[in-house]
Formats: C-alpha cells, structure tokens, sequence
C-alpha cells in the first residue's frame, strides 16, 4: 500500500523549512526570474500557511475526470450510497460534492474549499454508521474539467490547487484525451505521490484489452513525468477494484500526511519552476557548489591592477618620483644648484602642476578603452560557471559604471600623485649645514680676495691670522668648499632612495583608490549577482527536497 500512495519523496516534517527555502529563493530571484512567478511562490506560502492552521486532522481527496467517465458512479461507491445523483443533473456534475466522515471541525476547512453548504453532505449523521477507517476524510466529487461549461472549468481547476489528493477516473474511451494530460496530469509532474490515476469501467473490456488499455495508460503516464503514479483498475457499476480505492483511502487517512505532501509537491513544482525560470535547474539538480566564495580572489586583484595600469599608475608614480627627487636634491644638495633652477625657464612649474599635465595628457579614450577591456575581463573570471542571463546582468550591472569610473579615478589619482610629502627633518639639517659650508668657503673667499686688493701697490699683501701654518682664510676657503662638496656627495645616494620610496608610495595610494572607486561600481554588482545565485541555489536545493 506504500507504493500507492508513492511516499517514497517527500518528508513532510521539513516542510515549514521547505516553505521558508522557497521564500528565500523568491527573495533572492525577484528581478532576474518574470514577476507573476515570484508573486506565485507567495500564493504557494499563503496556501501552505491556511490549509497547515485549517483541519490538520482532515484528509481531502478529490475524484477528478471527464464527463461519462464515471467519476461519480465511483464517488457514490467509496460513500455507499448514491449520494452524487442528489440534486445533479445527469450526466454532468456541475457544482463540486462533498462527503465527511467526521464533520466537527470541517466547515473552516470547507469554507477555505469554498464547497456549497448544501453542497456538503456528513457521512456519518446522515447516511447511518460509516468505517470508523476514514474517519478525517472529505470526499469530493468535482465538475467534469472537459465541460462545455467554462464555469466547471475553472471551479475544477481552483479545486485541484488546493485538495490534498488527486484521484483522476478515467474510462477506456476517453484516458488518452488531451486535454487531460496537457493541461493537467503533465503539469503535475512533481505530484505523482499525490495523485492516483483510476481506470474506471474495465468491466466492458475483455481480459486482453483491459490488459492492453491499462500498458497503453500506464505508457502514457510515463510520458508525463508520471511513471510511478498508481493505476488502479476498478468497476463502479460491479464494485470491481472499489476496495483498493477504499484501501489507498484508508492509508491516507492514517497516515495523516496527504496535505502535508501536497503542500511539499506544491513547493517543489515550484522550486523547479523558478530554477529554470532563472537557468539554475543544473545547479540545483547537482546541489551546485556556491560560485561567490569560490570565485578567486585574484579576479578582483587582476581588475585593480588592469584599471590601475589603465589610469597610469606606472607613470604618475614616475612622474612623482621625479618631481621629489629632484625636490630632494634641490634641498639635500648644493644651494647653487636650487638657486640656478629658480632663476631657469622650469623654476616657475610646481611638481603638482607637472603631474596633472601628465594626467590630463593620458586621459583620452585609449584610457577609457582600457578600463573598459578590464572591467570586461573581470566580468568574464569572475561569473565563470554561472548560466548566460546571469553573467549578462553582471556586465549590465557593472557597464554604467565604466565611463563615471574613468573620470573619477583620474581626479583622484592626480590628487594623489601632486600630493605634498613630507621631507625628513634630517632635510633641514642637511641643507644648514649646505649653506654653513658655503657660507665659510665665501667668507674665506671674501678673505682672500680682500687681503690680495690690500696687497696691490705694496708688493705684497698684508698677512693674516694662521691655523699653525695654515693661514685662516685658505682654511676657511678649503673647508667651507671640500665640506660642501662632501655633503653633496654624501647626499646623492638619498634621492634615489627617496625617489623610488615615493614612487611605491604613489603606486600603493593609487591601487587603494582604484579599489575603493571599482568595489562599489563594478565589483559588487557582479558580486550581488554572485551571492543572489548561490543564495537561490541553495535555497532551491532545500524547497525541491
């Protein structure tokens, strides 16, 4: 009896977690997969919460099928009595019947059913003793679903979305008919362990054809996705195979757990529906691995470094170096030389000034074309595994960004090349001590000079005060000149040095601003992409279950 009712799947006790996984997948979805799906998954929740709070102790199955089928002669066996002849008009049934066994605490359940109060018929009150076996279940007879009728029609389809179990009566002439397996049996693919499909009046076919009809059926149900679905052959009129029916009845009612499995099939049918909706029905049919955390960080890595090349990182770094070393020397080193470049054609352009017109220089389309070249690698490493549409809205997502991108970074980037950096205090003392230098060898200088205009007309000049032998102006000559010409070699080793700290300096600040200007323009919307699809994968692998 097991197999009949095909609890083979579904694990109705995770269902709240189900219900909760199929909401996050919406939430997760909402924007990449059409709209009336995501408004769907809160129809499915809505319809889990009502009918889980409204007779959990109920059972409701419907008998389904087309008119002449027999679905109601079957109806009025299972109740015993021919209650589906009541105020119906043969030989269509239009409005759905309903019979309880064990009416206390039905008539929300029925009210959510919307069946007719006159509709609604007690097994037991009315009709006198009833199996005690059934007790929970509510018995429908629904409209036939191939009424000329739209009004049947629709009334069977809102029925068969809410009942716990579908049992679909057939007969031999009519079980292949279209309409039944393209609009209903083959979209319940994710339904077959609740639904039952009854071949009713084999007792007008021949051990062969009945045979032959029920292979034909079952062959049929394959081809809908319906493989494992029970087909049970049965004779309203002769009461042939009513007992299994009554069995696989009894089962459900036992059990408990028909609505809670139709909810869970409710759930996976729609899970799956949002997979493909979304192109992630592979991933969510291998459990796929998230793609967010695995993508690798080197990704993101390659785009600063590209965009940061881009931009002229190398060159701006240049450029800076250059304009601090010779900042350097100009200070560390031999004030002629500072005083000399003040006076030249260059003395009047700032450091700052000759980065920008570097800047400004480089920022031409080829610039543009090469941060776009980057962005466009870094789309493709990064959304590498995810389905088309998902790697096309990243590149969307990230594409307004690209011509803001350039504009911003090369304001930035020339703010941190011109920069003002601080000069060592050791600078100072380096360029006193310059200038003490020089200033001893010109007051020896001035010395010399003055005493050898003293000396002219007189034969020789006047003598002058002595270091032992050494007399003090030579002293003062020699060691303001040999001091300086020391502190100017001593001091040509620190540019170069300075130089080339300033450049990684330069190259470290442009790579930060690099990367705080393409996290939020480029990397988190592909990231968002990222997290959305490994957000609904996993949410979906939970809800199909």
């Amino acid at each position: 009896m097991t197999s009949l009712l095909g609890w083979r799947r579904r694990r109705g006790a995770d269902l709240p977690a189900r219900v909760s996984a199929l909401q996050d997948a919406a939430v997760a979805l909402t924007g990449r997969v059409p709209e009336p799906l995501v408004d769907r998954v809160g129809e499915v929740v809505a319809r889990a919460g009502q009918r889980t709070a409204l007779g959990p102790d109920r059972t409701v199955v419907a008998l389904a099928g087309s008119t002449g089928s027999g679905k109601s002669s079957l109806f009025n066996a299972v109740v015993g009595f021919d209650l589906a002849l009541t105020g119906v008009r043969r030989p269509t049934t239009a409005e759905p019947l309903a019979c309880l066994w064990g009416a206390d605490g039905s008539e929300d359940l029925l009210d959510w059913l919307a069946i007719p109060r006159v509709r609604r018929v007690a097994r037991e009150s009315e009709l006198g003793p009833a199996p005690k076996s059934l007790r929970g279940l509510v018995l429908l007879d629904l409209p036939d679903h191939d009424s000329l009728v739209t009004g049947h029609r629709q009334e069977v389809d809102r029925l068969v979305q809410l009942v716990d179990l579908l049992v679909w009566v057939v007969d031999p002439q009519k079980y292949a008919d279209a309409v039944l397996h393209e609009d209903y049996l083959r979209r319940m693919t994710a339904h077959g362990a609740v639904v039952v499909v009854v071949l009713n009046q084999v007792d007008r076919l021949d051990a062969e054809q009945r045979a032959a009809c029920l292979d034909d059926l079952r062959g049929l149900l394959e081809r809908d996705g319906l493989a494992d679905v029970p087909v049970l052959a049965v004779s309203a009129a002769t009461g042939e195979g009513v007992d299994a029916v009554d069995r696989l009845l009894e089962r459900a009612v036992r059990t408990r757990r028909t609505a809670t499995e139709r909810l869970a099939a409710d759930v996976s049918a729609l899970g799956w529906e949002l997979a493909t909706a979304a192109g992630l029905s592979d991933a969510v049919q291998e459990a796929g691995e998230p793609l967010a955390s695995a993508t690798p960080g080197s990704a993101e890595e390659g785009l600063v470094d590209a965009v940061a090349s881009a931009v002229g990182v190398d060159e701006l770094a240049a450029v800076a170096a250059a304009t601090q070393l010779r900042r350097a020397q100009d200070t560390t080193g031999w004030p002629g030389r500072r005083w000399w470049r003040r006076l030249g054609p260059a003395g009047s352009e700032s450091p700052g000034e000759q980065v920008l017109a570097l800047a400004v220089s480089d920022a031409t389309p080829v610039v543009s074309a090469r941060v776009d070249l980057a962005v466009q690698e870094y789309v493709r490493a990064a959304t590498r595994g995810l389905p088309g549409g998902w790697a096309r809205r990243a590149g969307d997502a990230a594409d307004p960004a690209r011509g803001v991108l350039v504009d911003q970074l090369v304001a930035r980037t020339v703010q941190v090349a011109a920069a003002p950096v601080p000069a060592p205090r050791w600078w100072s003392v380096q360029r006193w001590l310059q200038v003490l230098s020089l200033g001893v060898a010109v007051l020896g200088l001035v010395w010399v000079v003055t005493l050898l205009l003293l000396g002219v007309g007189r034969g020789s000049a006047p003598g002058a005060p002595a270091l032992g032998s050494l007399p003090w102006p030579g002293v003062l000559l020699v060691s303001g000149a040999v001091g300086s010409l020391l502190l100017s070699l001593a001091a040509r080793a620190v540019p170069a040095r300075w130089g080339a700290r300033v450049a990684a300096d330069v190259r470290r600040r442009v790579r930060d601003e690099v990367s705080a200007a393409v996290g939020p323009t480029v990397v988190a919307p592909v990231r968002e992409e990222l997290v959305a699809r490994d957000t609904a994968v996993e949410a979906l692998v939970h809800a199909v279950g």
